[in-house]
């Protein structure tokens, strides 16, 4: 699978075909914009950011001129009727043929649980599950009326290995997976394509982790994904990762004690920062005293 080349899906889908990615302004998003692009196809961006999607939609136009985009700035954690109904309407002159389930949530840091803030977890449970759920079947329905169609949803590797630290992020995209891989059954007889694609760590602003044989950049993630699309119902691109799936598969007690001993690697890391960033605050106040009596003396 790795050495096999892209399916065509320009050729499936013919002229004048759509592609919808949410969380489209950085990172994997905006990958997959470029890469869909390259393929020929029309892309819709979603993110919440106006101004970095319009920088996003200018590469695009530059680079392939003969693309058509549209931009829709929209919170999709605010997953209402009034979200469902704008879109429709920002996209009813469009064959959207692909939609790429792509935004994300995460923890700002790894922290015990019960130290998660409330709105953290509704923050991921709305946007890694519930936007998940109404997006995938708003562009559903349109599909099953043509039988042809893609849907790929970002799911996690810890998702399917566990994540302490990240418990909450974790389980929404074990849902993630889940989800993807029971409707994918319900659509093949529609010519409707489900696919969970699974990373471990990316380097991206979101992982901000540094590239590294067990964490590959957007584009080496890219590469290997592309030639899995619209193929396999789960997908895990990248060699590495798959190295890290079969080896959980191994021993899933093994998976969790090490993705434990990580999370402790990585919280030992974060605890040395907060305690390097206090003591220059320290340092800092002190300064400023000192400051203050030098220029405030009495005689």
């Amino acid at each position: 699978m790795y050495i096999r080349p892209a399916p065509n899906l320009r050729k499936r889908f013919g002229p004048d075909s759509w592609c919808l990615i949410t969380g489209a302004s950085d990172g994997i998003g905006k990958e997959f914009c470029h890469r869909f692009a390259s393929f020929g196809f029309n892309i819709i961006l979603v993110s919440r950011t106006l101004s970095k999607l319009q920088k996003v939609q200018d590469e695009i136009k530059e680079k392939y001129p003969n693309i058509k985009t549209k931009v829709i700035a929209q919170d999709l954690s605010d997953y209402s009727t009034k979200m469902t109904d704008r879109i429709e309407e920002e996209i009813k002159d469009a064959r959207v043929d692909i939609l790429i389930n792509n935004v994300g949530a995460c923890s700002r840091k790894l922290t015990l649980y019960i130290d998660t803030k409330l709105r953290d977890d509704k923050l991921m449970i709305n946007v890694n599950m519930k936007q998940l759920i109404v997006m995938t079947k708003l562009f559903l329905k349109k599909m099953m009326k043509r039988k042809n169609g893609i849907v790929m949803n970002l799911c996690s590797g810890s998702g399917g290995v566990g994540c302490p630290y990240l418990a909450t992020y974790s389980s929404t995209k074990g849902f993630c997976m889940l989800f993807s891989n029971n409707i994918s059954y319900e659509y093949d007889e529609y010519g409707i394509t489900i696919q969970g694609i699974t990373p471990f760590y990316v380097s991206t602003k979101m992982s901000n982790m540094k590239p590294s044989f067990f964490v590959p950049t957007t584009k080496s993630f890219m590469d290997a994904a592309v030639k899995q699309f619209g193929s396999e119902r789960n997908v895990w691109p990248n060699f590495s990762h798959k190295l890290i799936k079969f080896l959980s598969s191994l021993h899933l007690s093994y998976s969790m004690e090490k993705s434990y001993l990580t999370s402790q690697g990585l919280l030992k890391k974060a605890e040395e920062r907060r305690t390097k960033r206090a003591k220059r605050m320290k340092q800092d106040h002190w300064r400023l005293e000192r400051g203050l009596s030098d220029i405030f003396q009495f005689d």
